[in-house]
């Protein structure tokens, strides 16, 4: 008997597991442990619970390049990671103000802008996608960030941005607004 198999319609996708906001206030140190311990983020050195209150969870994190970028010296970059229980999140880079940025908030924190609040749904993330899919945002950002101060240009195609709702301009960028839920 022949078994006929079905092509792929998808490439595979990494699996992550989801880790909520309810996981990261319940256990903060199982969901760091699990972070670290996993082999699907790929650069993740280390993962620490700095700080845990019944309001805020705060992780600090030791991301490596990715190994083309560490070969041309990029560095190990550290980010505290807060999580609020009502569900913000930022990730903020150490010693962020000693080199510059383009894409950080203007704020007290200094946080990555990796997201505007107008953007498109399916241009940020939410907490279905799992806390392991943000730390691959920041890492991914992190070198984004380090190839803008080599190279004077961001190294893929940006998203929209602004205090008002922005077109999405280009049919890449669109179809991936377009193709996510809403929150």
């Amino acid at each position: 008997m022949e078994t006929k198999h079905r092509p792929a319609t998808h490439p595979p996708v990494p699996y992550w597991p989801v880790i909520d906001l309810a996981a990261v206030f319940a256990d903060p140190k199982q969901v760091a442990d699990q972070l670290a311990g996993g082999t699907e983020l790929f650069g993740l050195r280390s993962a620490h619970v700095s700080l845990v209150t019944p309001h805020l969870v705060v992780l600090q994190l030791e991301l490596a390049p990715w190994a083309a970028l560490a070969d041309e010296g990029y560095p190990i970059e550290r980010v505290v990671v807060f999580i609020w229980v009502d569900g913000r999140i930022s990730a903020v880079p150490h010693a962020a103000r000693a080199r510059p940025w383009l894409h950080r908030q203007p704020t007290t924190l200094g946080e990555l802008c990796l997201w505007a609040l107008h953007d498109p749904p399916g241009l940020q993330w939410h907490w279905s996608d799992g806390l392991a899919a943000y730390v691959s945002i920041v890492h991914r950002h992190l070198q984004a960030e380090e190839y803008w101060r080599r190279t004077g240009s961001w190294p893929a195609e940006d998203a929209p941005h602004g205090s008002l709702p922005q077109p999405v301009r280009t049919p890449a960028m669109r179809a991936a607004a377009d193709r996510w839920r809403s929150p």
